[in-house]
């Protein structure tokens, strides 16, 4: 993640176990080993159901009677979440998306059609861990391998490598009974910026957590709650937490990255329902049917201190006025029922 602010609405620790080993049993079997695939293209089309932003790209539709505008800011929120997942949008009903090519839902779909042995070998130790109630782990990172995914067709139509070949430094998950007793998952994917319009390379980090009861070593988890962030060229992120289990929300923050972490301005600005900002934060609750928007622009995230601390003269204090912050909405409106999330 390139900044704390984005996310720091969010209460999800777990992420914070992506790079680390599992202290409490550094002798259990971790099966992960080298994996390099070939692909005929990274192009997802089903199980679209199983993407990232599948709920929330049908759940910001506005319920019928709602104002215009509502519209209209469903609309931006899709065209710029699609942005991160480079999703294509269906002609013939704007709340639903036909296409997606992105890291996070690789991995996914990989890991949930079991198409890899590797990986299902790693299901297949956390779960019998899981039944004798011992810890462990299946980690890249721990036993110094790594993951190549390689686009065939983008081989052969000679586009830039970072389109080409996806490379995954971290496939992690984690049993701890000792704790939670639940199973994490992270996947973190790192891209190779073009050096000219950015500064930030292309990266990814997706954490999930599953209860031990339901995990299965076959076919796609159902999380109880995940978390995600996006980084794209031209110093923009994505950041996504999504809760299952008793509360059926979403919260998503599009801001900047390395521009927004400074404290004389805000991150970069992007269109949006006929305006213009740097910051969209947006809670969609599909149990109440309701999405409350909050935006701004050239906010920074933290402002100097004022007056300034002597003793410290370069502390910060946080900006009330930036999108994270807001506390009254920018806008909200009635959703409609979307199924499962409802």
């Amino acid at each position: 993640m390139n900044h704390h602010h984005s996310l720091a609405i969010f209460s999800l620790a777990f992420l914070a176990l992506a790079g680390c080993g599992n202290d409490s049993n550094d002798s259990a079997f971790n099966p992960a080993t080298n994996v390099d695939l070939v692909f005929s293209t990274f192009d997802i089309t089903e199980p679209l159901e199983q993407t990232l932003l599948w709920d929330f790209y049908r759940g910001v539709e506005p319920a019928p009677g709602q104002p215009d505008r509502a519209f209209e800011l469903a609309a931006a929120l899709r065209q710029q979440s699609g942005e991160f997942i480079v999703a294509t949008p269906s002609d013939e009903d704007p709340t639903r998306y036909i296409r997606v090519r992105n890291p996070l839902d690789l991995m996914h779909q990989v890991i949930g059609e079991n198409a890899v042995t590797n990986f299902n070998q790693g299901r297949s130790e956390i779960s019998r861990l899981i039944d004798q109630s011992k810890p462990g782990e299946f980690n890249t990172t721990t036993n110094n391998v790594s993951i190549r995914f390689t686009d065939q067709s983008a081989i052969v139509t000679e586009a830039p490598s970072a389109d080409a070949v996806w490379h995954y430094p971290i496939l992690k998950w984690s049993y701890t009974p000792d704790k939670a007793d639940n199973v994490i998952r992270v996947i973190q994917y790192r891209g190779v910026s073009d050096g000219e319009t950015s500064t930030t390379s292309p990266s990814a980090t997706y954490g999930s957590e599953f209860t031990s009861r339901d995990f299965s070593e076959f076919g796609y988890n159902a999380p109880v709650r995940a978390l995600a962030t996006l980084v794209i060229e031209g110093e923009r992120e994505l950041g996504l937490t999504q809760e299952f289990a008793n509360a059926s929300t979403d919260f998503l923050i599009i801001d900047g990255t390395a521009i927004g972490n400074r404290n004389e301005a805000g991150g970069p600005d992007f269109e949006f329902a006929g305006g213009t900002v740097d910051c969209a934060r947006v809670e969609l609750d599909y149990a109440a049917q309701t999405l409350v928007l909050y935006l701004s622009h050239n906010q920074p995230p933290r402002l100097d201190e004022i007056p300034e601390d002597p003793a410290d003269p370069d502390a910060t204090v946080a900006n009330p006025d930036y999108c994270a912050n807001l506390e009254s909405a920018t806008d909200s409106y009635q959703t409609v029922v979307i199924g499962d999330r409802a």
